[in-house]
């Protein structure tokens, strides 16, 4: 009987597989240059997401993150201020290699060929190396000797009273052009609500940039006031001297790192690739698709961008524009692309939401849902439906189900009296903050029969706690 390592093992080279066939006709989002790629220029890994075992010896049970590796001075910045990661990718112990009977050596929870040249659409072309995967702890035995990856980062915001364009442009701040003037920018210094905003844009849209990439103090619940207070960055009282403004730990402030060192917790029974690239990480969800029949092979799997630590292209805006003029846009890869496929073994309940370019949470991911927007698609247009990349088939599932700007949302049942015990709660969300506050600020700016509409809107509302109006693009909750 196969234990559990070798079960997990077997599905993981399989999940490996799938993955394969789908980059015969795809391209990972953020990530080019890998459609067609084959097996052996991964240098490809089994591994399971493990909450850290409580020791007597662990600070607020949290491991050091593997930011600033191998420079004590910063790592004890995390230690004094226990901040670190709770939980881990367990991988391989880089000591324990493998010769099979055809003379290849590999490292322990390798996925390989089970055969050189095995065909990639036969089921076991691929296999693990020895698993060691399930029964593993991350108690610190296991840790002393098992290569692990934490999913933890340090956001880069930016201070509007100190900080240069320079800094601004590391953090891709989007406005670049206020940290042109001489600093301290003492305008800066106070609520968020209470800075001035540049003529021409947009007061909401300017506040909320500041709120979520600035050094403003966010909401974290929903019953909490709603934040923006400003935080210093640097340790330095006035950092006038850039050599102050270095990023790293021991030169930035206590806020700044409580405010800003992020954990993100995968959902628990989750399938992740993790693939590493020079300059950061990137994280896909791996869904299997059993539906049959199947016009091609790589509908089997369907892959969600999850998240980015870092930068996937370390190429400036200029390089890219260069590389985009010649149409090579490639991603820069080092061949074999390090890369771990793992099953979450622990986590949360929530799948953490997508976010392009950088990793961007404040207060931990939300509560939402995460559904299968390839599957809605062919509901709507039909089963032979095939738009190709993943990005394709998410596009035009916002134009199809989410076209306009708006939506009105009754949770209630249309015939009064009739009780939905088990299939509708009353929602535990703070409406004021969501819709209401904004739609009475319209109403009392508009005029004529616009005026009207929206005061009949808002009244309808107010009729009911079921009752929802929906902007595209709302934001809410600990992300500001």
């Amino acid at each position: 009987m196969a234990s559990e390592d070798e079960k997990r093992g077997k599905d993981l080279a399989e999940l490996a597989r799938l993955l394969f066939l789908w980059l015969q006709d795809n391209e990972l989002s953020g990530i080019q240059g890998l459609k067609e790629i084959p097996p052996g220029d991964f240098e490809l890994y089994a591994g399971t997401y493990h909450e850290r075992k409580r020791t007597r010896n662990a600070l607020d049970n949290r491991l050091v993150p593997n930011l600033w590796t191998g420079e004590p001075a910063e790592l004890k910045r995390f230690q004094e201020l226990q901040l670190g990661s709770s939980h881990l990718v367990l991988v391989d112990n880089p000591n324990h290699i493998v010769q099979l009977p055809d003379g290849r050596r590999f490292g322990q929870n390798r996925i390989v060929e089970a055969q050189p040249g095995s065909r990639l659409d036969r089921a076991g072309a691929l296999v693990t190396i020895e698993p060691e995967l399930d029964s593993r702890d991350a108690d610190d035995a296991t840790l002393g000797r098992t290569r692990n990856y934490d999913i933890c980062t340090l956001l880069r915001r930016v201070d509007m009273v100190w900080d240069d364009v320079n800094e601004a442009v590391q953090a891709r701040f989007r406005y670049p052009a206020l940290l042109t003037y001489d600093a301290p920018r003492l305008a800066y210094d106070m609520n968020v609500t209470s800075v001035i905003v540049p003529a021409n844009d947009d007061p909401r849209e300017f506040r909320d940039t500041l709120y979520n990439t600035a050094t403003y103090k966010n909401r974290r619940l929903v019953a909490q006031d709603d934040g923006g207070d400003y935080y210093r960055k640097w340790r330095a009282a006035k950092p006038r001297d850039p050599k102050e403004r270095d990023f790293r730990p021991t030169l930035l402030h206590d806020d700044y790192l409580k405010d800003c060192f992020t954990e993100v917790l995968m959902k628990k029974g989750d399938d992740v690739l993790l693939v590493e690239l020079p300059a950061g990480r990137a994280l896909y969800r791996l869904l299997r698709d059993d539906r049959r029949p199947r016009r091609k092979p790589s509908d089997a799997l369907t892959v969600q961008p999850l998240l980015v630590i870092g930068q996937l292209d370390p190429r400036s805006a200029v390089e890219l524009a260069a590389a985009k003029a010649t149409r090579t846009t490639d991603t820069p890869l080092i061949v074999p692309i390090r890369a771990v496929l793992f099953h979450a073994i622990d986590g949360g309940n929530d799948v953490p939401s997508v976010r392009r370019g950088g990793l961007a949470y404040t207060g931990g991911p939300p509560t939402r849902f995460t559904i299968d927007y390839r599957a809605y698609v062919r509901w709507y247009h039909g089963e032979k439906v095939d738009l190709g990349d993943d990005e394709n088939w998410f596009q035009s599932f916002v134009d199809t189900f989410f076209a306009g700007s708006a939506y009105v949302i009754d949770l209630e049942h249309p015939r009064p009296g009739v009780v939905l015990k088990g299939q509708v709660l009353k929602p535990d969300v703070n409406r004021e903050e969501l819709f209401l506050k904004p739609l009475r600020a319209a109403a009392a700016e508009a005029k004529g029969p616009v005026q009207k509409r929206l005061q009949d809107l808002l009244a309808w509302c107010q009729a009911s706690p079921y009752r929802f109006v929906f902007l595209r693009s709302t934001d809410f909750g600990p992300e500001g």
